[in-house]
């Protein structure tokens, strides 16, 4: 028996690889027997992933947002959709006005991130486009019949950014469980190998490429491994940098991350705590670090709201307040090993398997 009709909408440029929470939103809704279809405006980077959506629809990619919003709210308008769910502040914006006039849709805001002021009070014409877009989210998220944040942290930094719902789920940025059973950790003969993934700019890796007492320590050989929206990395690819420290700028398919994070011994995951809310309160919206405990590997993460916690609380691995400490942090996650992948072991299923912390949400939109 045929269940819903569903459009997911993800107005992005990273590539749907990169948003474990779409492409297995519609893995959820599929198992419910749901018609699952996408609305997007990039072809999809993974055709392992195209597979899962019954329909890949692409609009234009455009910088004009309002032009955007009006391609979003036509096709949602003239459709016969049962339920759409919404994945960014952007996707909030564009299907506000479909959500005032499409009664017959039930609409769903899953929040991947929060969105707040960054702009210069002096900058007016920035900061009145930035109160239209505020107000069209609040409008969107009133309409819809419930909201998904990640953990308890960001649903409070999300109601003092003025999005809340009384029907909020809590779902981690997480996995399908994925582990292998082959021994993780090499050999002592063998460099202990680091993994940072993910966006590759000034305020994430400038602090990792200048931390030298690391990357020219032999023991250990550091990846970073990702994309870039500004030029630092590019610039610093040509500079000696280390002999230890590989740069690979690429964007991966979900098969090939996997393989990746399964060459290396230790996740790392560092955000910047001069950033914005948004940042700061990465915790449990956190992918790499999810993607690296999904293929059972040690983590080193910084101590932020959130994500610390949930680490220190379950033993995944080591949290250290600056980049001083890695060493050192290394250090006790290799002579420690199977302990912290016997501690992932215990609790994935129960408390990070996505299937399992989704499941509440996916029963209730098809209730």
């Amino acid at each position: 028996m045929v269940g819903n009709n569903v459009l997911l909408v993800l107005g992005d440029n990273r590539g749907i690889s990169t948003f474990p929470a779409v492409y297995q939103s519609a893995m959820e809704l599929k198992k419910r027997n749901d018609l699952v279809s996408i609305l997007t405006n990039v072809p999809c980077d993974d055709p392992t992933l195209e597979k899962v959506f019954d329909k890949y629809i692409i609009t234009s990619n455009t910088d004009n947002w309002i032009y955007e919003m009006s391609i979003v709210n036509k096709i949602i308008i003239e459709s016969d959709y049962d339920i759409v769910i919404a994945f960014s502040t952007r996707d909030a914006i564009n299907c506000c006005k479909a959500s005032l006039f499409k009664k017959n849709i039930t609409f769903y805001y899953y929040n991947l991130e929060i969105y707040e002021r960054t702009i210069r009070k002096k900058d007016k014409l920035l900061l009145d486009e930035f109160n239209i877009k505020k107000l069209l989210e609040k409008i969107y998220t009133h309409r819809c019949k419930a909201l998904v944040i990640q953990d308890n942290i960001r649903m409070k930094i999300s109601k003092k950014h003025g999005i809340k719902h009384r029907k909020t789920f809590l779902i981690p940025n997480s996995y399908y469980k994925n582990f292998q059973d082959e021994k993780n950790i090499k050999n002592k003969n063998e460099k202990l190998k680091i993994l940072y993934s993910g966006s590759l700019e000034t305020w994430s890796v400038k602090p990792i490429m200048q931390n030298r007492l690391l990357i020219n320590d032999e023991r250990y050989l550091i990846t970073l491994s990702g994309w870039s929206r500004d030029r630092y990395i590019y610039e610093m690819s040509n500079e000696k940098i280390g002999q230890n420290l590989k740069i690979r700028l690429e964007k991966l398919g979900i098969a090939e991350y996997r393989k990746l994070v399964y060459s290396h011994d230790i996740g790392l995951v560092w955000y910047s705590d001069e950033l914005t809310d948004n940042v700061y309160n990465i915790g449990r919206s956190s992918g790499k670090y999810y993607m690296y405990i999904s293929c059972c590997k040690p983590v080193i993460v910084k101590n932020l709201p959130g994500l610390a916690e949930e680490v220190i609380e379950n033993g995944f691995g080591v949290v250290i307040d600056s980049l001083d400490q890695l060493t050192e942090a290394c250090e006790e996650i290799y002579n420690n090993y199977d302990f912290y992948c016997t501690n992932i072991k215990n609790v994935y299923d129960e408390k990070i398997d996505y299937s399992n912390v989704s499941q509440n949400f996916f029963d209730y939109i098809n209730s």
